[in-house]
């Protein structure tokens, strides 16, 4: 249904329902006064100006359904929200009186009954202070008494000086909960009380932290991924050396030595080669899922930050995790070599190699990322697994320049002395021209950054509804 042109006009500190039958536009109307959908002709005029991102500052929202993450409690839900908005802590105990979600303490949102999730996804709307809060049918899963419980509350906010939009279907619900009403049909507003427009005013005791905007998103980002896979994946990964490391100690002769070179060879072969472009293929769908399970696509545009700077901070988080993974895959090789090997650790060889293959390994994340957001779980492991492929292929050749997948195997060639086929190079293999190394982190470096930007702009101009 296409909301057609109409003066939506609302006095400023009151309720305004918004009715109409489904399908008659009004979760439409209220997307275009968030920016979750664009009009195809015309402009949308917010507190009298045409909109912009901006005016989010000045909107809460609440659509459809909440946008909950269930591995969280309330607390921490609200906290990944406040920091990205650079909100006070203390913001988040506020917004949680008043939805009356104190006592949830450690409950996870995925055990909330409707009506505690409808709750929280108002306290979501409410961190920053909104001078006009918007939801779209907030009663829908409410029992009687959440209904008063809530109907008590709408009543509340003119109080604060705040604005108030709700759409509905039902008009006996609506006519308890509001001032004003607004009725549509078919796209066009039939009927509307006589009222004056929402003035630009301001009275909050709040001020967003600037100059820390990306560290913020990082760190939000970061909060999201508590009591998941996609963490455990950090320590999981590197540990399956040691896994094959004990193994082999145990079962050969007490004698039995594997000289550090070896042990290299096989790790540094096998990391770049499988578990970087899988691994990564993995990670990377782990992290879009979280978002589409809690369907925070929509959430992510009703906010007054960039998508694209949100996109470029959840590839920088998974770069500082597949960095993490990396330094644990060190311990578990020093581990592993003292078992099974002895003798003199050579640092020299580890720590380069360990790095560079991370730093060379930062292009796949972008990809990856887009991949998985674009199409889903599996075409992201097909396009992780192609990658391996061709990897495996270009990284002897001179086109492995132009494959990413092939740079950290080709960078390890002169590195550990390692065909990517797992044989051992002789000294005066081409392939150990330490030349390429210099070539690989420029590209590396330049990939990441481009393949960043690149999929941050597609991210910014797609539509919600794809992501969903």
């Amino acid at each position: 249904m296409q909301s057609k042109t109409f003066p939506l006009q609302i006095p400023k500190g009151s309720v305004y329902g918004l009715l109409g039958p489904n399908g008659a536009g009004k979760s439409t109307t209220l997307k275009l006064l968030t920016g979750l959908l664009r009009p195809s002709a015309g402009d949308i005029l917010v507190f009298g100006e045409p909109w912009r991102r901006k005016h989010l500052e000045r909107i809460g929202a609440l659509i459809e359904t909440p946008a909950l993450y269930g591995n969280l409690t309330a607390l921490e839900n609200l906290l990944v929200h406040a920091t990205l908005l650079g909100l006070p802590k203390g913001r988040i105990d506020e917004v949680l009186g008043q939805v009356d979600l104190k006592h949830t303490g450690k409950k996870l949102a995925s055990q909330f009954s409707m009506g505690m999730k409808q709750r929280l996804g108002i306290a979501i709307a409410l961190l920053g202070y909104p001078e006009l809060l918007i939801l779209d049918e907030p009663t829908n899963g409410l029992d009687p008494l959440g209904i008063q419980a809530f109907r008590e509350f709408i009543h509340s906010l003119p109080e604060r000086g705040m604005t108030v939009i709700l759409s509905s279907h039902i008009l006996t619900e609506v006519s308890q909960l509001v001032d004003h009403i607004g009725i549509i049909s078919d796209g066009e507003l039939s009927f509307r009380a006589k009222s004056v427009m929402i003035r630009i005013w301001r009275n909050c005791s709040w001020k967003r932290s600037g100059g820390a905007r990306m560290l913020n998103i990082i760190q939000s980002e970061h909060l999201k991924y508590k009591r998941t896979l996609t963490r455990r994946l950090i320590l999981l990964a590197p540990l399956f050396f040691i896994l094959i490391a004990l193994p082999q100690k145990l079962f050969m002769p007490p004698d039995y030595v594997r000289p550090w070179r070896l042990l290299l060879s096989q790790v540094y072969n096998w990391w770049p080669v499988i578990f970087m472009p899988l691994g990564t293929a993995l990670f990377a769908s782990l992290v879009a899922l979280q978002e589409k399970k809690a369907g925070n696509y929509r959430n992510l545009r009703v906010h007054p930050v960039s998508t694209a700077a949100i996109w470029t901070g959840k590839i920088i988080l998974m770069a500082y995790y597949s960095l993490l993974s990396t330094l644990v895959l060190i311990i578990a090789i020093v581990v592993s070599g003292l078992i099974t090997a002895g003798g003199t650790i050579p640092w020299s060889i580890i720590l380069p190699g360990g790095f560079l293959i991370w730093l060379t390994s930062l292009s796949f994340i972008p990809l990856q990322l887009w991949a998985a957001v674009w199409k889903g779980t599996i075409f992201s492991m097909a396009v992780g697994f192609l990658g391996m492929i061709a990897g495996v292929t270009a990284a002897p050749r001179p086109y492995w320049v132009y494959v990413p997948w092939s740079w950290p195997t080709r960078l390890m060639c002169p590195v550990v002395g390692v065909h990517p086929n797992g044989v051992l190079l002789e000294a005066s293999d081409p392939l150990k021209d330490p030349a390429v190394i210099p070539i690989g982190i420029v590209l590396a470096i330049t990939a990441f950054v481009l393949f960043t930007w690149i999929t941050s702009l597609w991210f910014k101009r797609r539509e919600v509804n794809q992501g969903q």
